[in-house]
């Protein structure tokens, strides 16, 4: 780039002309990452929680006590392993976090003693818990696993050897599992059957194995089981007094030449030492044809005698693996059984009995005990799931989102989390951005302060996730914006449909669904033509889908079901642009509102993704197509001047990073690329060459790199998953002389014309970080940088060869006091 600077030392102007026409550096170094222009936003949310990065992961626990009580233990998804521990006293209103470990599933016998299932016990109310730790072998640690009790002090546990791992000293589970009971309350435990430990042979490691005989009997297997390889306790189901416990074993072996384990439930008396068994009708098939297993945690007994269980069957079904699940329900204790067919839709993880005949998934009610089942759905996208009784519920999700219905789900009240963004779109001062959890945040002061439509203002009640924005007048209405979102119903209709703003994006209203589809297919695009003159085209396109609207929006139709659309770009009302990705690869031209379409260029496969198709007017388009086996560092730059009739393809490599992300055009030369984790990149010379302007990825923390990208006519915007957001700034700060607040600058421009370079002299009585930006006069940055000077004078001089002819300001400040300076390049 090349400068040519005019000196208002003493107001009068004179012109610096370029002579030379060959690429010339600056006098001082540009830094690779000019920070002046980046700032930081806060959307100013509080989750409740410590981070915004809290998420129900396999291994978390999510449960309440009842309606008020709560507990959630999620990991850290930037930190994987890191976990806290929250609880809430008020419904998840507000949370606390905890030092020690609270087993989540707990019983209280009475105002001091309870137990957990998980095989824990608290003598204080729950302040605080201790785990089961009964002293059986010398030789290992033992540590509860299942624990039931009759009262204080009668407890039955099945407790697991430890022993420590040789490489890394860390207690791990070696062995089976053991019965003990306990008659004072867990302060002495004694077991009734005994282990057998061998030493594998040429190695140190121990196998250790259950006896069959206890001092309640022989554990029981299937007569006709030839190879019983084990016989172990398996799970613990209640004591109904304080002398009998209802306890599972499985015994595991060969029938018939197949791998199989066999369930059954046992009566212990354990005043008398005896036991008698029920062998339960549902196998789990290790090989064979299907293949079957009990589905965790098991068999659950909703009172003494009413119990449930779900069994998985797998078979071949030409060719391919089909899963069936099968209801099993008993109402004597185990000793008959009924079955019926489960729905493989319903999430059986988050699978709790309030009653009887009332069970409670995630996205799943029953009645009638499991009989027939009726779907239902929430809006926050799965996650973590607890129905605390039949009209409280309960959802935690990934971004520290929490949410609690009072009426069964049919209506919620979210947290202020974090969520995965989509869509953003901006002009003037209004800013909006559409994300996932019902969450649209809006800022009327370019990103200074937000608002989110869900908490403060009002979004459709079914709507879940927006997808795609924009303005169908930006320049005369920025507050109109339409939007593109997902909805679904408490019975768990799904569509995608139209929502609308007036204000600038805190208030919404659902318009009309987009006809024949049920939820998008690939990325969702928006474009409208801007036509001031007339009602703009609008145009929505989701996997081989166009819909088309010439009323500003107001309604949606059907044009195209055969088209693949990646890109899209309206230059008029009558035209509009696309490129398809999939074969045949190429851009298509319409010029009558998406009706009939020509194929008007044919692309590579590998360079057929179109990255920021955009019109400068009727006749000019420009569009890229990074080289996706080349890591999105080659591309190819696509150059029309027909408005897409015809177009010219040429090669380009030599990307500072990725171009995989946002291509944000201001004019046919200039262009922002915003890549995977807020890299930042610019082009200056219409798309052949680009210089990167700030890698983030050290500072802006986005899952994977995931972001959205926007630019208004001020600022470039970037919001990642969770709540990060940051803009960069493209219009230095307006080009006026310094009121009398703003102390202006010593600063001096003189020109050399012998050398082609003019200077820059100033003088600073303390150390500064200068600022100096170049704007032409419709405000666009021509050149922006920022240098760290020591106090005293500085001269900086500067090429002047490579900006157009016209008219610029220069601003030149400290952060206090700014001084600028007309200047004019003459060629």
């Amino acid at each position: 780039m090349s400068l040519g600077l005019l000196s208002t030392t003493n107001a009068f102007a004179f012109a610096v002309r370029a002579l030379c026409t060959l690429l010339a550096t600056f006098a001082f170094a540009i830094p690779a990452h000019a920070q002046g222009n980046w700032t930081p936003l806060d959307f100013g949310l509080e989750s409740g929680f410590s981070n915004t990065y809290e998420w129900p992961t396999a291994g978390s626990a999510f449960a309440f006590l009842d309606s008020l009580r709560g507990f959630y233990y999620p990991e850290n998804e930037l930190a994987p392993g890191i976990r806290k521990y929250y609880v809430t006293t008020d419904g998840g209103r507000t949370w606390k976090t905890t030092p020690d470990f609270i087993p989540v599933s707990q019983r209280m016998i009475n105002t001091t003693f309870g137990i957990s299932p998980t095989g824990w016990l608290t003598r204080n109310g729950g302040t605080s818990w201790q785990r089961i730790q009964p002293t059986l072998d010398p030789g290992f640690t033992y540590f509860g696993t299942d624990l039931v009790a009759s009262d204080a002090r009668n407890l039955v546990a099945l407790s697991q050897p430890f022993e420590p791992d040789s490489a890394t000293g860390q207690l791990q589970a070696i062995g089976p599992h053991r019965l003990t009971t306990s008659t004072d309350g867990g302060v002495t435990w004694m077991t009734s059957d005994s282990m057998v430990v061998e030493t594998i042979s040429g190695t140190n490691e121990r196998k250790l194995e259950l006896y069959d005989s206890t001092a309640y009997g022989y554990l029981p297997a299937p007569a006709n089981m030839t190879d019983t390889f084990s016989v172990e306790w398996r799970q613990l189901y209640g004591m109904p007094n304080s002398v009998t416990a209802l306890v599972g074993t499985n015994a595991f072996g060969r029938v018939n030449t197949f791998l199989q384990n066999h369930y059954y439930i046992g009566r212990l008396n354990l005043r008398t030492m005896t036991s008698t068994w029920t062998k339960l009708p549902f196998v789990g098939a290790v090989t064979g044809t299907p293949t079957s297993a009990i589905e965790p945690p098991g068999i659950n007994f909703i009172t003494p005698t009413i119990g449930w269980a779900i069994q998985s069957i797998t078979e071949k079904i030409q060719g391919n693996d089909v899963t069936r699940y099968v209801f099993w329900r008993t109402a004597d204790a185990g000793q008959t059984w009924t079955q019926n067919a489960l729905p493989a839709w319903i999430d059986r993880a988050s699978l709790r009995f309030m009653n009887p005949r009332l069970g409670i998934a995630m996205n799943a009610i029953t009645t009638d005990a499991g009989a027939t089942w009726k779907q239902w759905a929430h809006p926050f996208d799965g996650g973590a799931f607890y129905a605390a009784d039949s009209t409280h519920y309960f959802v935690a999700n990934r971004f520290s989102l929490f949410a609690r219905s009072t009426d069964a789900g049919r209506t919620w009240t979210r947290n202020e989390s974090g969520a995965m963004p989509r869509a953003i779109v901006g002009f003037d001062s209004v800013l909006v951005i559409g994300r996932g959890y019902r969450s649209i945040l809006s800022s009327l002061d370019r990103g200074n302060t937000w608002r989110d439509a869900d908490l403060e203002g009002s979004v459709p009640p079914t709507m879940t996730t927006v997808w795609a924005l924009a303005m169908p007048d930006s320049t005369h209405e920025p507050k109109h914006i339409i939007g593109v979102a997902s909805f679904i119903s408490y019975d768990a209709d799904t569509t995608i449909g139209i929502i609308e703003s007036t204000d600038g994006g805190l208030n919404w209203a659902q318009r009309s669904a987009l006809a024949g589809i049920k939820a998008q297919t690939g990325s969702v695009l928006i474009d409208f033509s801007e036509n001031a003159e007339a009602q703009n085209t609008g145009y929505i396109s989701t996997g081989r889908r166009l819909y088309v609207s010439t009323d500003d929006g107001a309604t949606w139709v059907l044009r195209d079901s055969t088209q693949s659309y990646w890109a899209i770009e309206a230059p008029d009302v009558e035209s509009v642009v696309q490129v398809s990705d999939r074969n045949p690869f190429s851009i298509n031209t319409s010029t009558n509102k998406g009706v009939s379409w020509a194929r008007t260029q044919t692309l590579a496969s590998a360079r057929s993704r179109g990255l920021g198709l955009r019109s400068f007017d009727a006749q000019t388009l420009r569009v890229l197509f990074p080289d996706r086996g080349r890591r999105n560092v080659d591309w190819n730059l696509g150059q029309s001047t027909d408005g897409g009739q015809t177009w010219v393809v040429s090669e380009h490599a030599g990307a500072p990073a990725a171009l995989d992300g946002y291509l944000l055009w201001r004019d046919p030369d200039s262009a922002y690329a915003i890549g995977r984790y807020a890299t930042l990149q610019r082009t200056i010379d219409g798309g052949k060459t680009f210089s990167l302007l700030k890698d983030s990825a050290s500072e802006f923390s986005s899952l994977a790199g995931w972001i959205v990208g926007g630019m208004d006519d001020a600022y470039l915007y970037v919001s990642g998953a969770g709540n990060s957001i940051a803009r960069w700034q493209l219009v230095a700060p307006p080009a006026a002389v310094p009121d009398e607040a703003t102390s202006a600058l010593a600063v001096t421009l003189t020109g050399n014309i012998a050398t082609d370079r003019t200077t820059l002299e100033l003088s600073l009585d303390v150390p500064s970080r200068i600022t100096i930006d170049v704007v032409d006069v419709v405000g666009q940055t021509a050149f922006a940088d920022t240098e760290d000077l020591g106090a005293g004078r500085h001269r900086i001089g500067i090429n002047v060869d490579q900006l157009a002819a016209g008219m610029y300001m220069v601003r030149i400040s400290d952060g206090q006091r700014a001084t600028v300076l007309p200047l004019r390049v003459i060629r």
